[in-house]
């Protein structure tokens, strides 16, 4: 056989050795000729010419390099069983009544996660690139007008991996700053005092500060997860504070000033006697809203450590990290409040004593009548919420895609659905079949030792038996195994016949 057909199929078996791909679909909403041949031959070379891709393959390598046939016979109805090795790697299987159809370019990258263990930043910069460049490219291939009637869809782990961090990052920068304003703007607002404002700032800041300190000494990371460990424990700096203001708008401003109270040790009095040492009010005061206040920033600790039985690595280390950011959070405040006096708030026209003790004499005049109503508002939103399928007018559809936190109007969900309906492999499950006794594979594909042919029987007996089993919802078994019998089956044809390799070629089983 040409050297060309042989190193064009030692790129599909090298496939299987590979770790991150990445796949552009191409959805054709009319006939696919031969005319298109020249445009998906440009296209793969576009993509082909980005560094750090490895090998690219699609239906024009196939039809070009190995099966040696036009484009409308290689993809034509009557040969699904001949080119069956194909679908639903390269292209989807053709429906009677759906004329559309579906072209992979699978795109290999050139190094594997495991090689860049000790350099993760950079190995994930040059997927970012990677995954950059293809969107580049399919944007202006969109743009230019050459491609009528065809949509563009890109997926793999490389892309939901950037839409994840996008995502993640829009909280972290977006949602959880906006929170700390929120709440700081409400103390602000509930208590009228910059002092409570100050001490949540003060507080939080030096348990971040220790926090980040800490895991900079270790030499920790802030992961896409991890990164909202500091405004979450702003979040808890501003909650404890408010423990302490409402403290304070409750008594006198005396009990909260900063100086001692306390007389002496052992003031005398005009007899001479020793008078007992005043009680320190300030304490007391810190005494009872301190036990409250630090058992439920240790139980908001317990509960962010719950988070360490998880079984991703920046889910761990954000529940040991607000574990202890907990903690230290309320001792942040406990500390600043020692030091910044509270005084009493300002009288307001809204969140007045007055106007609270109306609305509490309101809500418990009939207090069973509030005790029905209440529970008939539960029961109705139990009823509203009880789980039901996504059709119905009302009821809380529980959505077990693992891809839900997408919506529905992103390329990457779009692009997800659409290998889905076309039944290409949106999840990849690799399988690795180690043999007990090793055996070295022989020069040719015609036959090896007897451990080899044992293990090459075994691996096929596997494989088939997932073909067998349709529950299990695999589309396809791909393997070196598959890939080389259908070798074998070439080579057995060319040497029967005489034939020209591109005869044989052209009407190879």
């Amino acid at each position: 056989m040409p050297s060309s057909t042989l190193d064009a199929w030692q790129v599909f078996e090298e496939h299987f050795d590979a770790g991150d791909n990445l796949g552009v679909a191409l959805h054709f909403r009319r006939p696919i000729t031969d005319d298109d041949l020249p445009r998906l031959r440009a296209l793969r070379q576009q993509l082909k010419a980005i560094e750090g891709f490895r090998q690219l393959y699609d239906c024009s390598l196939v039809a070009d390099e190995i099966e040696q046939v036009p484009l409308t016979e290689l993809l034509a109805r009557e040969n699904v069983q001949r080119f069956d090795v194909y679908n639903g790697a390269l292209w989807d299987s053709p429906a009677a009544d759906d004329p559309t159809r579906t072209l992979m370019i699978v795109c290999e990258l050139v190094f594997h996660a495991g090689e860049d263990e000790t350099d993760p930043d950079g190995l994930n910069a040059r997927r970012r690139h990677v995954a950059a460049e293809v969107e580049r490219i399919v944007a202006a291939e969109k743009q230019s007008g050459v491609w009528r009637d065809v949509d563009f869809h890109i997926a793999s782990s490389i892309t939901m991996m950037r839409e994840m961090e996008k995502r993640t990052r829009q909280v972290a920068f977006t949602f959880l700053p906006l929170s700390i304003v929120v709440g700081l703007a409400s103390l602000l607002f509930a208590f009228r005092r910059i002092s409570a404002v100050a001490i949540a700032i003060i507080g939080g800041l030096w348990a971040i500060v220790l926090v980040l300190g800490c895991l900079g000494a270790l030499g920790g990371t802030l992961g896409v997860v991890t990164i909202a460990t500091p405004t979450l424990m702003s979040v808890i700096a501003v909650a404890s504070t408010v423990h302490f203001a409402s403290h304070a708008a409750e008594h006198d401003s005396p009990t909260l000033d900063p100086k001692p109270l306390e007389a002496s040790a052992a003031e005398v009095v005009d007899d001479g006697s020793p008078r007992p040492r005043t009680p320190n009010r300030r304490w007391q005061m810190v005494h009872w809203v301190a036990v409250p206040c630090a058992g439920s920033a240790i139980t908001t600790g317990v509960g962010f450590l719950m988070l360490a039985f998880n079984e991703l690595e920046p889910i761990r280390e954000l529940g040991f990290q607000m574990f202890v950011g907990s903690l230290l959070a309320f001792v942040g405040v406990f500390l600043a409040t020692q030091w910044i006096r509270i005084p009493r708030t300002y009288p307001g026209r809204w969140l007045t004593a007055k106007g609270l003790a109306n609305l509490a004499d309101a809500l418990t005049t009939r207090p069973k009548g509030l005790v029905v109503a209440f529970i008939a508002l539960v029961a109705a939103l139990v009823f509203f919420a009880w789980p039901r399928p996504k059709g119905d007018a009302f009821g809380l559809y529980v959505d077990a895609d693992p891809f839900s936190f997408f919506s529905d109007d992103q390329p990457i969900k779009i692009a997800l659905d659409h290998f889905e309906a076309r039944r290409f492999a949106v999840y990849q499950l690799e399988v690795i079949l180690v043999p007990k006794q090793p055996a070295a594979a022989p020069l040719l594909p015609t036959g090896g030792s007897p451990e080899y042919e044992q293990n090459l029987a075994i691996a096929r007996r596997f494989g088939q038996a997932i073909e067998n089993r349709p529950d299990l919802g695999v589309i396809r078994v791909l393997s070196t195994i598959s890939f080389r019998d259908r070798f074998q089956e070439l080579l057995k044809r060319f040497s029967s016949g005489g034939q020209t390799s591109a005869s044989l070629l052209s009407d190879s089983p």
